[in-house]
């Protein structure tokens, strides 16, 4: 995706339409599910620009993306430990 489809993509999943992707608390029989993060865990908005990140405070909604220039944190040390065993 170019940088700016990552910032239309970002927007949707911040919407109410959209929070399933990531934000959502998933629920199943009457517990809660820890959801599957596909946008952190597949790093789907990582190239948006440290300029756009800044200004619509992409890092507030998805701290563990490993965007460029940045170091990754420590979920997400552990999230790549798992993907790729």
């Amino acid at each position: 995706m170019s940088n700016h489809e990552q910032i239309f993509f970002f927007l949707n999943s911040i919407s109410i339409l959209g929070r399933a992707w990531e934000l959502n608390v998933l629920v199943e029989n009457n517990l809660k599910v820890e959801n599957e993060r596909l946008i952190t865990k597949y790093d789907l908005i990582k190239n948006i620009s440290v300029a756009e990140r800044e200004l619509l405070e992409v890092e507030k909604f998805y701290p563990n993306v490993e965007y460029e220039y940045s170091s990754p944190t420590l979920y997400r040390k552990k999230l790549n430990k798992k993907i790729y065993k």
